[in-house]
Order: C-alpha cells, then structure tokens, then sequence
C-alpha cells in the first residue's frame, strides 16, 4: 500500500506539473498572440531610411458606430473622436475609381481619420499607402479598419507628434509618392485638441505646409489631390499656388461664387507641377472639369 501511495503521488505530482507547465506555455502563446496583434495595430516602430516613427500607446477607443461603405469588403468602424463625413470626399473617391493614375501607385495620405480614403487606394489598386494623422485615436481606427478590409499588408498608419505637426514631419528623406491626397480641415480657427484638427486649420498652417513641400514628395509626374468644402480654403489654394509651381485643376461643375462659405460635398482639387514662376493671373486658367459622379 505505501508503495501504490507513493507511486499515485508521483504520477499526481507529475500530472499536477504538467498541466502547470501546459498553462504556463499557453499563457505564453496569449501574451505573443497579444503582441502580434499589438503590432499589427500599428504600434509598433515603423523603420525608413532615415527616421523612425513611433506609433501611439493608447488603449484601443471605443467604438462609435459602424458605416457601410459601399465596395469595401467589411463595414467600417468609428471610433470615439474619429471624424466621419464621407460627402467631403465624393468627388476624390469617384476620381480615384476612373484615375489610372492608382493602380500600382505609392500613396501618401495626410489626415487619415478613419482610413477610408487610404483603404479605397489599396482597394483600388495602389502599391502601398502611408496614412498619418495627429489624432492617436484615428492612427488606430485606421489600422483596425484596414484589418477589417484586408489591406493592412499595404498600409503603415503613422501618429504625426502634435508638438511638431508638419504635413510631412513623419516622411522620410527618400520617401516618395505618385499620389498625395488630403481631405485637411477646411477652417481657419484655432484648436484646443487632437480633435479638433479634423476641423480647423489654424492660419492654415497645415494647407500651406502641403502647398510648399508636396512637390519634395512627389515623384515627377505624380499629383497633389486636395478634397476642400470651404470657399476661403479653395480661394487660398486658387491664389496661392500658381506662384509655388503648381497647376491647379477643379473637378467639379459648380461656381464656388455661388456656393455657401462651407458646403458638402467638398470639391476635389488636382494640383501638378506647372512651370517655375507661373503668373497669378495664369493660374486661373486653372480649367474647371466636369466630375463624371
């Protein structure tokens, strides 16, 4: 009998710390599961050559609500002060689908939100996209949703520091892109959070900053795609471009005189290259086409 004993209290012994050791190894898959996805999320570093971007660590938001977007394989989530309006971006979103310009392009988009434009560019054919925008909870809400969509493989979503919120502060020195698109806040005002920059551009220091430095991020023949529903802004662009090198194009048949100062839905601008030292008074040949949605 002391002998079964000791021998029913071995095997019990060994049992005992076999499930010890099973729980401990399982625990260890949870953690690295947790890791992967951590760092599918977005909040990993993101090497490039010259500069590292570090991403936000945030607790994921809360979800708001869920927009069907019509074409996108999965629904797409809102999360808590993540900024949606998909009217802003029509007329960018119908370029985007007719443009031959996408298909196999490198993207950069500025102000990302909840990554809808930057995943219709993956859905459509684009090589790569990097997203950023200086709201953490929207550098998030992206890179969930391109999960959700299946394109997270051609999206690095990139937290822009608010202390330095330059248009192109999170872009490498050797980075450069056929296409870089923005739906920027459309308001002169000031802002008192990461929010508030979905609506207000404060001097317009954000417009400005794309107008000077796009071209430097630009691949020759690429183009800056600017979604605006606010008559100062669009004015502003109209103005001022022509004398930075660029050739701005309207896609869209409305008269902006006639338009309220802020109106949904925005208008797309298309700017290129132009020759140095355009005039002011060339600019505004700047052609206004007809969008065909």
């Amino acid at each position: 009998m002391t002998f079964r004993s000791c021998s029913w209290n071995v095997r019990a012994g060994r049992e005992t710390a076999a499930v010890s050791i099973g729980l401990f190894v399982l625990s260890l898959c949870g953690v690295a599961m947790v890791f992967v996805w951590y760092s599918r999320s977005g909040r990993e570093n993101v090497e490039s050559d010259t500069y590292e971007f570090a991403k936000p660590a945030v607790d994921t938001p809360e979800i708001r609500t869920w927009h069907h977007v019509a074409g996108f394989p999965a629904s797409i989530a809102q999360m808590e002060s993540v900024f949606w309006e998909p009217n802003d971006t029509d007329s960018l979103r119908a370029w985007l689908e007719d443009s031959d310009q996408l298909r196999g392009a490198d993207v950069m988009e500025i102000g990302c939100g909840t990554g809808l434009v930057s995943i219709a560019c993956a859905l459509l054919g684009a090589r790569s996209v990097v997203a950023s925008d200086i709201n953490q909870a929207a550098v998030v809400n992206a890179t969930y949703n391109a999960e959700l969509c299946g394109v997270s493989a051609k999206i690095k979503v990139r937290q822009v520091n608010e202390a330095h919120p330059g248009p192109f502060e999170v872009i490498g020195s050797g980075e450069k892109f056929d296409l870089i698109i923005s739906n920027p806040p459309w308001e002169d005002a000031p802002v008192d959070s990461p929010a508030a920059y979905a609506f207000y551009d404060p001097g317009f220091r954000l417009l400005d900053g794309i107008l000077s430095a796009a071209k430097d991020h630009l691949n020759a023949d690429g183009s800056l795609l600017l979604a605006y529903g606010a008559k100062q802004a669009i004015q502003r662009i109209q103005d001022q471009a022509p004398n930075l090198g660029w050739q701005v194009t309207l896609h869209d048949p409305r008269d902006l005189s006639t338009l309220p100062e802020v109106f949904l839905p925005g208008m797309l601008l298309e700017l290129r290259r132009s020759e140095p030292g355009l005039a002011q008074g060339q600019g505004q040949a700047n052609k206004n086409t007809t969008d065909s949605k």
